[in-house]
């Protein structure tokens, strides 16, 4: 799974490559920095899934291993493309197409850094 994260004022650019797109259905994302509420790093099970209700709307789920696409309902929509990493960044946004993106990145903590110093 790869995915490039790049930050350039006034939006975050994330970019699915390899075998992602195909997962997630999603090969892209331009999210508006004034739009990202936080940006955090979390152990993967200690991310809030959608409440009761969900649905995934193109994707993959394979339980505990991996999960790509997108999961709610109108206007709670989150995108995760996670696999096999026990870190992941989480990106809370608000009045925007998805409230929260969930990505299995090398170095959370590095890239959440870089998106904050964007923000600022």
């Amino acid at each position: 799974m790869a995915v490039s994260i790049e930050v350039a004022p006034p939006a975050v650019r994330i970019e699915l490559t390899g075998i992602t797109p195909v997962l997630s259905f999603k090969r892209r994302f331009e999210v508006p920095l004034d739009k990202i509420e936080s940006v955090e790093t979390r152990e993967r099970g200690d991310v809030p899934e959608m409440e009761r209700g969900w649905l995934r709307v193109g994707g993959t789920h394979l339980p505990g291993i991996a999960r790509f696409g997108t999961y709610g309902t109108k206007g709670k929509k989150q995108f995760w493309a996670v696999a096999g990493r026990p870190a992941v960044l989480v990106i809370n946004i608000r009045d925007w197409e998805y409230q929260r993106i969930v990505l299995g990145v090398k170095q959370p903590e590095v890239v959440a850094g870089a998106i904050r110093t964007g923000m600022a």
